[in-house]
């Protein structure tokens, strides 16, 4: 298993320098890269067949960032992955365009995703199970969504995520932008790419009711005590969210965002407000 994990080692380094990236191995961690280096928890003798393959995939999914993902948007428009809940809804969509077109260029790396990432499917679904907080049956939704439309790409994917309990009318409100989010994955360039992705997620979030421009407004110096300054994130560095972050990073639940109503909400009508984010958890009705 040593000779394994040098090997993963060599690979990580070389798939990094297709990006001039550097890679550090750390001694715990999710993979994670904040645009000059990819952080990667440190193989072993004992690391697993499985996990060595997660690693592999894991690095090639933050080169396809480097070379597709246009991060200045999200330091443009305020947004934060980590808190936001568009933010989140963006992270799922250009994760999706990403991989797309890394494994139209690189089939190993099709190969390698396909194959580790129903691990991490499975385990979000194992920890979401049952649950019915508004951010669980986002995430829950979205990913059966992606796994359905990339399902061409990425069938085992698909497999895992065809097994999530969605609540129909989300997932069909989902559905209805499918073909937006195949324009996404055909799309190469940088700037091009990622302004097509922020627009769906935009609007997938207006479809749910949310405001995207009170999003935007929380991350703006000076909107707020403690806003960000352009550019700044946790540690002092611009992290790139990947994969990985869907099961370890959501948006923080706002009881605001999740059950209060206001005057001017309840003036609304009900069949337009039906799959609100703030009234996510009070119409949902799956098990």
């Amino acid at each position: 298993m040593l000779t394994d994990a040098l090997d993963v080692m060599r690979y990580v380094k070389a798939s990094a320098g297709r990006a001039n990236l550097k890679v550090v191995f750390e001694n715990e961690g999710c993979p994670r890269h904040d645009g000059k280096t990819i952080y990667l928890p440190r193989p072993t003798a004992h690391t697993s067949a499985e996990k060595l393959k997660e690693m592999m995939a894991s690095t090639d999914h933050e080169v396809a960032h480097d070379q597709f993902s246009d991060f200045a948007i999200l330091q443009e428009k305020g947004i934060d992955c980590s808190t936001s809940k568009l933010g989140f809804i963006w992270n799922v969509v250009e994760d999706s365009r990403v991989n797309a077109l890394e494994a139209d260029m690189y089939p190993g790396f099709r190969e390698l995703w396909d194959e580790s990432n129903p691990i991490l499917l499975d385990n979000i679904a194992k920890k979401t199970k049952g649950s019915k907080e508004g951010i669980d049956l986002l995430v829950r939704g979205l990913i059966k969504w992606d796994c359905e439309v990339s399902a061409p790409i990425f069938p085992l994917c698909e497999l895992s995520g065809s097994k999530y309990t969605v609540d129909d009318k989300l997932l069909n409100l989902l559905r209805s932008f499918s073909p937006r989010l195949l324009e996404c994955q055909q799309e190469e360039r940088k700037v091009e790419g990622t302004a097509l992705t922020y627009e769906l997620a935009r609007d997938i979030f207006i479809a749910l009711g949310g405001k995207p421009e009170d999003e935007e407004k929380k991350g703006k110096p000076g909107d707020k005590p403690g806003g960000k300054k352009e550019g700044e994130s946790k540690g002092g560095k611009e992290v790139t969210p990947g994969e990985g972050d869907k099961e370890k990073v959501v948006p923080e639940k706002g009881a605001k965002e999740e059950g209060e109503t206001s005057e001017e909400d309840g003036a609304k009508d009900d069949s337009e407000d039906d799959w609100c984010i703030k009234k996510i958890k009070l119409t949902a009705d799956a098990p």
